[in-house]
């Protein structure tokens, strides 16, 4: 699935998660994690429920420039 990068390591996975959308067709300096994303996600957290799963979020916060208010 793209914009989910899924590594095990021993007793930990990790679950990468790029909130930027890469077709550009939603405002990406708010983030846009899309259904099929979000279904994945769910999925592959189900799938190692016996594990210390950490997710982490990946975000350009800026669309035009360096500068872009966050909100």
């Amino acid at each position: 699935m793209d914009g989910l990068g899924v590594w095990r390591d021993g007793p930990c996975v990790y679950f990468g998660i790029d909130s930027g959308d890469p077709l550009d067709k939603q405002i990406s300096a708010r983030g846009y994690i899309s259904k099929k994303l979000a279904s994945d996600l769910k999925e592959s957290l189900e799938n190692y429920a016996g594990k210390t799963r950490i997710a982490f979020l990946h975000h350009y916060p800026f669309t035009e420039g360096f500068f872009i208010k966050l909100l």
